[in-house]
């Protein structure tokens, strides 16, 4: 990994010894940051130090992504992983409270900052929509093809982005194909 200083001319600032797949900055502390490892772990930096502050172990298989959310005024690691499983860390702990099982790998999380949900993507084109405070599971949706694609498999979930701040809506990023999918309580 290695951090760009962008009021320099885009000079290298700092490189970490590190591969990622995914990194995210922790919206509650900007010298912070989360990755997702090839390994089985996700890691906790710090932008001052340069080093790892702390791991959080307990995927059996590669980390592909990650994001963070507040509940209840207290912040949360979501994760995803090849071993078919998102986990929640409460980052206060650094402890998995809570495991998210699926059918196949997690490549894409995503928290909606202003509704009550977490959202994961697979291999298999398959959402899941789940409950950030119970972590219930809501609903599944196929977005593997439709009758305007031209194809029976759109490939799977590469991304999810949630919008804007306010919205219900997420973007979701395929291999062949971009949808935008209306998250309500009905």
């Amino acid at each position: 990994m290695t951090l760009w200083d962008w009021d320099k001319g885009w000079q290298c600032a700092h490189d970490f010894d590190y591969v990622a797949n995914e990194v995210a900055f922790n919206p509650h502390d900007a010298n912070s940051f989360a990755s997702a490892a090839y390994g089985a772990n996700a890691e906790i930096w710090s932008l001052d130090s340069g080093r790892q502050e702390y791991d959080l172990p307990g995927h059996s298989k590669g980390v592909n992504c990650l994001d963070f959310f507040t509940r209840d005024g207290r912040q949360y690691l979501i994760t995803g992983s090849d071993d078919c499983t998102a986990k929640i860390w409460d980052l206060q702990n650094k402890s998995c409270i809570h495991t998210l099982e699926t059918m196949s790998p997690v490549t894409s999380v995503v928290s909606l900052p202003d509704a009550p949900y977490l959202i994961t993507g697979s291999k298999t084109h398959i959402v899941h929509v789940w409950s950030s405070t119970d972590f219930r599971l809501e609903r599944i949706v196929n977005i593997g093809g439709g009758m305007w694609s031209g194809s029976d498999d759109l490939g799977r979930v590469h991304s999810l982005v949630c919008c804007l701040v306010g919205s219900r809506r997420v973007v979701i990023g395929q291999e062949f194909a971009i949808s935008i999918m209306h998250i309500d309580d009905n």
